[in-house]
């Protein structure tokens, strides 16, 4: 989408630590950027280029929590989507999906284009989890029952550094998770989605590609901050 001289960047490393920067962003005409550009800003001796990472927050208002590190000098286009798109959020379980959305603030209620939060705890059949394909939606597979469950440990792992959920997340910390989902066990989700983590050998997170909603296998105190930047891509 273009981006107008004037506006403002804001860019994220961690989510996780910048909650009340992305609150507050949430609050006002934001926007997220999912791929790095190239702009145009004023440097001391002159107008100079310069690179806009992914998971950059865009805005043309100015956020009180911090300055911005970079002023647009010259209209431009950058592949982005609105920071908070859905009107409200739709919460089956009570476990860290809503922990994550309470700590980000989003909204619980409304109408109009509602995100779907399926989390650890939520109990659904494999069955109803298959029919809500479609919708956008964030599931943490071990709240789905009828599916393989299992025990993941290991390095952590990704190979898609570029996508806006992985990016700078060069951990390759040993975690476990219990009682995680098979991903791979489900022959539906594992040919709609696409791998994304890795814990060991096993698939962690995967996308699915028509709508970008996203499936965790299982969840552990090590992946907060993939789970905030898995909100802010989907929701």
């Amino acid at each position: 989408m273009l981006f107008s001289e004037g506006s403002l960047v804001y860019k994220l490393r961690y989510v996780w630590e910048e909650l009340n920067l992305v609150k507050e962003a949430a609050s006002r005409n934001s926007y997220l950027s999912l791929k790095p550009s190239v702009v145009t800003v004023e440097g001391p001796s002159g107008r100079i280029h310069v690179a806009v990472p992914q998971l950059s927050i865009i805005t043309s208002e100015k956020l009180a929590s911090k300055d911005p590190d970079f002023v647009l000098a010259a209209d431009v286009w950058i592949e982005a989507k609105k920071l908070v798109e859905s009107s409200s959020v739709r919460i089956l379980g009570n476990g860290p999906l809503k922990e994550a959305i309470n700590a980000l603030g989003l909204p619980t209620e409304g109408g109009g284009h509602e995100c779907l939060l399926i989390d650890a705890d939520a109990g659904i059949g494999l069955e109803e989890y298959l029919r809500l394909l479609n919708a956008k939606h964030v599931c943490i597979l071990s709240g789905v029952v009828n599916v393989e469950k299992k025990v993941m440990e290991g390095e952590l792992k990704h190979f898609w550094s570029s996508h806006p959920v992985l990016t700078g997340i060069e951990s390759r910390e040993e975690l476990r998770v219990e009682g995680a989902g098979d991903i791979t066990s489900v022959r539906k989700i594992k040919m709609l989605s696409k791998p994304l983590l890795f814990l060991g050998e096993d698939v962690l997170m995967a996308e699915y590609p028509y709508n970008n909603s996203i499936v965790f296998a299982g969840f552990g105190e090590g992946l907060r901050e993939f789970l905030v930047r898995v909100l802010l891509y989907v929701c």
